[in-house]
């Protein structure tokens, strides 16, 4: 679990650096390309997850169903995908995080503590 956790952290850094790196290889953005997420300095509102291997998509789409969260990108990793999905108002990351983790497809979920998020250009 801890070997999980510290491999998102790692995947999350890179994303972040990726993106901050392709931005200036284009010229640098014309303003900030970061910025605070909308309820702080921290995207409160995301879990990020990551099913087992071979896990049918009819059955990730189901487990986001029935925890009641919302898939809102994708990133690709070796041996599958991470799923950040925005967590209903009404509930925690914590405790959306908890009912991924219920379900034995879950290798993985957690609040995305990443920081930053990218804005998109415009």
């Amino acid at each position: 679990m801890g070997s999980q956790r510290s491999f998102l952290a790692a995947l999350m850094v890179s994303v972040v650096l990726g993106v901050f790196t392709e931005a200036f290889a284009q010229g640098g953005p014309r303003q900030p390309f970061l910025t605070p997420g909308p309820r702080g300095p921290l995207p409160f509102d995301e879990v990020v997850v990551q099913f087992a291997t071979r896990v049918p998509p009819e059955r990730v789409m189901a487990i986001h169903r029935a925890v009641g969260a919302t898939v809102i990108r994708t990133v690709p990793v070796v041996g599958g995908t991470l799923y950040v999905v925005r967590v209903p108002d009404e509930e925690t990351p914590a405790a959306i995080a908890t009912r991924y983790n219920r379900f034995q497809e879950v290798a993985s979920a957690e609040p995305n503590d990443a920081g930053y998020r990218p804005q998109p250009r415009k």
